[in-house]
């Protein structure tokens, strides 16, 4: 496993393993084997890298660039998903949009402020569930008892007053 902070994060050797990654800028440049969860003001996973497992991502902006073999859950103030990710998506973000790349083997869960337009390429292949905002995001990390990482996110509205 490997754990990584600081002001400005490059993670740019493979790791077999998960990736805990925090700091004001977090980028994924190599692959990593297992599940990642990394969370600053800006996160991405490059195209140079690719995800074995699940990935959490949470920032001010998310960029997606790289594959997932397992699920995304995603929060911003800006999501954009240009990468194919082969399990379910969740993204609560005050922006979501898609590359030409970006391909969903799930389901799509989206809560935020604004409606979004699903490229062909995934409203073809995409179950949607959108949240229409605005939305209050709880998430949560979890440890088992195996030491496996457990990640969740509830959208709850809210009145506007």
């Amino acid at each position: 496993d490997g754990h990584f902070a600081g002001f400005d994060v490059g993670v740019e050797t493979d790791v077999a393993g998960d990736v805990y990654a925090a700091g004001g800028a977090v980028t994924l440049r190599a692959p990593v084997g297992g599940d990642v969860t990394a969370m600053g003001m800006s996160v991405g996973v490059a195209d140079s890298a690719q995800v074995g497992g699940n990935a959490r991502l949470m920032g001010g902006s998310v960029l997606v660039e790289g594959p997932v073999a397992g699920s995304l859950l995603a929060t911003g103030g800006e999501v954009l998903i240009d990468a194919e990710i082969a399990g379910d998506v969740r993204v609560a973000a005050g922006s979501l949009s898609f590359g030409p790349r970006a391909r969903i083997g799930g389901r799509l869960d989206y809560a935020g402020p604004e409606e979004v337009a699903l490229p062909a390429s995934l409203a073809r292949t995409s179950t949607v569930t959108a949240v229409p905002g605005p939305v209050v995001v709880e998430s949560g990390v979890a440890v088992t008892e195996r030491g496996e990482v457990v990640s969740s996110i509830v959208y709850r509205r809210t009145s506007m007053s």
